[in-house]
């Protein structure tokens, strides 16, 4: 067991669900920090064991069912050890160098308002498609969205842009301040609810060219047809709700009635030119758009 860490003030925090075969590719990340948290939404598979096995000074925080992405975050920010002034919120797809973990750091010392440093999210060739930045006091518009060219020789600080869930550090105290994650959003639109929530109360979040992070993208969990069912009715439904939280809840009905009505005829097209993967995106939406009608979420307990 090891006894000294870079990071002893900084927490790391991992969700998995099926994700036995990204253990030995989180280790990498995990070996930089004393406290690690990895919180498993009631996998089937080997995860649990897995993670056991190759960060052995973790804590494992099995759940009894899948509480969803930023549910499950909260849980491990709850249970991060006292002596820890920031958590880093990693996927276990994903992994970051001792040296751009020290940048993010470094961004929010110098930016009193920061609550969330952020890195360039790369895939594993290192490649990237620029840093997303929105004006969030034009409210939710997913139209109002730039994307920065990157120059990677001229590292800079750039605020005001949109959280890429994937890696970001939290300064503990104002992320506990905005609330952490919002557990109304199963999977999907955190990154744009936590900005519109930090932007509520004062707080910026930057982006520091200089530090990266690589996300392989997708491997988090298994294209079966329950995960893409699940991501695609989450996907719709959690659009449906950031409409209605931030824009008016007649636009969260416009758009649920919207999918309603264009449901059936998708399905039958996609169906009969059995296009899997749109059929079950469809089906998705549909109980998606049913359930935001709905006073319960009737198809979120099938799904």
């Amino acid at each position: 067991m090891r006894t000294h860490f870079v990071f002893e003030r900084i927490a790391l925090v991992t969700v998995t669900y099926e994700s036995e075969r990204l253990a030995g590719f989180f280790a990498e990340t995990s070996q930089l920090f004393r406290h690690v948290y990895v919180i498993d939404n009631h996998s089937s598979d080997g995860t649990v064991a897995a993670f056991q096995e190759h960060v052995p000074h973790a804590q494992i925080l099995a759940q009894n069912e899948n509480l969803g992405f930023g549910s499950a975050n909260n849980v491990g920010f709850r249970a991060a050890s006292a002596d820890c002034a920031w958590v880093l919120f990693l996927n276990p797809d994903c992994k970051i160098s001792e040296t751009s973990v020290r940048q993010l750091l470094q961004t929010l010392l110098d930016h009193p308002q920061a609550v969330i440093a952020c890195p360039v999210v790369v895939d594993a060739q290192g490649q990237g498609h620029g840093v997303r930045q929105r004006n969030y006091r034009l409210g939710y518009q997913h139209e109002a969205v730039d994307t920065i060219p990157l120059t990677p020789d001229i590292p800079t600080y750039l605020p005001h842009t949109c959280v890429d869930g994937a890696c970001l550090l939290v300064d503990r105290q104002k992320f506990a301040d905005m609330g952490a994650f919002n557990p109304d959003l199963f999977m999907y639109c955190e990154e744009d609810d936590i900005s519109l929530r930090a932007l509520a109360r004062g707080y910026s979040i930057v982006t520091h060219t200089g530090a990266r992070a690589v996300h392989l993208g997708g491997a988090s969990s298994p294209a079966t047809f329950r995960v893409l069912l699940r991501k695609a009715y989450h996907g719709r439904w959690s659009r449906l709700y950031m409409m209605g939280a931030y824009i008016g809840p007649d636009q969260r009905v416009l758009g649920a009635l919207k999918t309603i009505v264009a449901a059936p005829l998708a399905l039958l097209i996609f169906g009969l030119l059995f296009q899997k993967q749109q059929w079950i995106k469809w089906l998705g939406w549909l109980a998606a758009g049913i359930d935001a009608l709905m006073p319960t979420r009737f198809f979120r307990r099938m799904i």
